[in-house]
């Protein structure tokens, strides 16, 4: 009897560790500012300094298409810095301000994109952002 239980609670151990999914915490509405954009199609956006996600960047000017908005701002030093490969609304502009939920992009969501030796590239983390609005946190949420 005693071989059957410990048999029992290994199998259930065994089994807990294998079906378990990474808890992954994700800040929810989120604000930021759109930096610019980096050479392998990238946004730039810096978080609040709340949500500790992203690296300290120099902007040295927008790697891939060119935002219209604030003046140039290369040089500038900035903090908690991401980058993501989501879609932003259209129109998006330099220094404007979007909400969002926000994560860090798991190891089979990483986008590979190299840049040229003569474009800026930026190493900054990067993040999935969902429910991105320009006006305030959006009402509907989205499951991953």
């Amino acid at each position: 009897m005693k071989k059957l239980a410990l048999y029992c609670l290994s199998a259930l151990f065994l089994t807990n560790l294998t079906s378990c999914e990474e808890e992954v915490i994700a800040p929810q509405c989120v604000n930021g500012i759109v930096l610019g954009t980096t050479c392998d199609g990238a946004y730039l956006i810096q978080l609040d300094t709340n949500v500790p996600l992203g690296t300290s960047v120099v902007f040295r000017g927008d790697g891939g298409a060119v935002l219209a908005g604030a003046g140039d701002t290369t040089g500038t030093a900035y903090a908690n810095v991401v980058e993501t490969f989501v879609a932003l609304p259209s129109g998006i502009t330099r220094g404007q301000q979007l909400f969002f939920d926000v994560r860090k992009a798991k190891d089979k969501e990483l986008v590979h994109n190299y840049c040229m030796a003569n474009v800026h590239w930026y190493d900054a983390p990067q993040v999935i952002l969902t429910n991105i609005s320009e006006t305030a946190c959006a009402t509907t949420r989205t499951e991953d």
